[in-house]
């Protein structure tokens, strides 16, 4: 990651170039190491999807709201609520 001092407001900036210019954080490894040997269900239907949702529904206090995971060259998700 590169990083700058702004010398006129004393404030560090940093810079994400991208999202594959640069390592990943060693709590990140971890848990890629130790979740490496599982099998799962195909994207969304997983463990780990599924417990993402669960948090984002109680983040959003609501839990009539779709939650889709949609896969690209950035993981992001989206939800609209039911009505």
């Amino acid at each position: 990651m590169d990083y700058y001092i702004q010398e006129d407001k004393g404030q560090v900036m940093y810079s994400f170039t991208n999202d594959y210019s640069e390592g990943a954080h060693p709590k990140i490894m971890k848990a890629l190491i130790e979740t490496n040997d599982e099998q799962c269900a195909g994207y969304g239907l997983d463990k780990y999807c599924l417990e993402a949702t669960r948090l984002l529904k109680r983040q959003l206090q609501n839990d009539n709201v779709d939650i889709h995971y949609l896969v690209g060259e950035i993981g992001r998700a989206s939800c609209r609520e039911r009505v």
